[in-house]
């Protein structure tokens, strides 16, 4: 096990995390996700969140603000939800 992101950051060029169970349960962010992030901007990191969520982004992003994670700290998320709205919305326009 590793003490922290801080020991493999260097090891990879992004970080694509999942969001439940791993920053927040839902209810509330993880005391030690806030500080993961930071040194992983810090170490000039990307980070994209993926969530197997029937929400959109913009609610998983209004989530992760209640929660206290400033924007800044990562670059996007790509959630079930928003994927399936996606294709919906542009369904019968392939170049879209």
């Amino acid at each position: 096990w590793i003490q922290g992101i801080g020991e493999i950051a260097g090891d990879y060029d992004a970080f694509l995390i999942d969001l439940w169970g791993v920053i927040h349960d839902g209810k509330v962010a993880f005391p030690w996700a806030l500080d993961a992030l930071a040194e992983l901007k810090k170490a000039g990191k990307p980070v994209v969140f993926l969530s197997n969520s029937s929400r959109r982004s913009e609610v998983n992003i209004a989530t992760l603000t209640k929660f206290g994670f400033s924007r800044d700290l990562y670059v996007d998320i790509v959630s079930s939800g928003e994927e399936a709205w996606r294709a919906l919305a542009y369904h019968g326009t392939p170049d879209a």
